[in-house]
């Protein structure tokens, strides 16, 4: 019976794991073909086709599912000496695809510790349109799009974190009004976008550890001086090698 259980866990881990390859691989090809018509709609369909096979669980990943289809859209081609890069687009794809296999392990309960994936999920999608917002592709609408982002990805973390009871509107709409407020003060900062979101993602992921042990009451001493540790000296790293531009 044990052995039976171990070819179903690692049957469903092989098959999460192609349908992401299959995933990724037409991403690449939509970005290739500089999202024909056609093709986009081949790709949103076959992104639902994917996820929703089976139906199961898919009402509570679909924030992901849907950011990460948008990231495809929205991430900015990959150049080098300004020609397209054939590798980068790759790693891309692969990059994407990563995440979309942790969102599938998630939510077919691939992984026996879905919490802290699905965490990790959210963590790299945040740092995805971190890193496009910064960059200024939205201008204008950086801070209003990145509040909704945050928003949305915040409510299905906290709907996910919650043991009891129901998560109201007031959690992650507070945790995305202070996540945009940081945003807009670390925009200030006169260093590269790289730095500004390298920043930001690092203080995202120290909120979302010390949250997720705050809920599983495993918050300890020990654990929030290693995180302020590791906040301060990875802080240290990212500011004193950036290059800062003149006032």
């Amino acid at each position: 019976m044990a052995a039976r259980l171990k070819y179903l866990e690692i049957n469903q881990l092989l098959k999460s794991a192609s349908d992401a390859f299959i995933w990724a691989a037409a991403a690449f090809g939509l970005r290739f073909v500089n999202f024909n018509w056609l093709a986009s709609v081949a790709f949103l369909f076959l992104t639902a086709f994917l996820f929703f096979r089976p139906v199961l669980s898919a009402r509570k990943f679909w924030v992901s599912a849907t950011l990460l289809t948008l990231l495809v859209f929205l991430s900015p081609l990959v150049t080098l000496a300004g020609r397209p890069s054939l590798p980068g687009e790759a790693a891309l794809a692969l990059a994407l695809g990563l995440v979309f296999f942790l969102v599938l392990g998630s939510k077919n309960l691939v992984f026996l510790n879905r919490l802290e994936w699905q965490t990790l999920s959210r963590l790299l999608l945040a740092a995805g349109f971190i890193l496009i917002l910064f960059r200024g592709a939205a201008g204008i609408l950086s801070l209003p799009a990145f509040f909704v982002v945050f928003f949305l990805l915040s409510r299905e973390w906290f709907n996910a974190l919650k043991t009891e009871g129901k998560v109201s509107l007031i959690d992650p709409a507070a945790a995305a009004l202070v996540f945009t407020e940081l945003f807009w003060v670390i925009s200030l900062l006169p260093v590269g976008f790289v730095a500004q979101a390298a920043f930001l993602i690092l203080v995202l992921f120290v909120f979302e550890d010390l949250a997720f042990h705050a809920e599983r009451r495993t918050l300890s001493r020990e654990l929030i001086l290693q995180d302020l540790t590791f906040f301060f000296a990875l802080s240290f790293f990212i500011f004193g090698t950036a290059g800062w531009r003149p006032i």
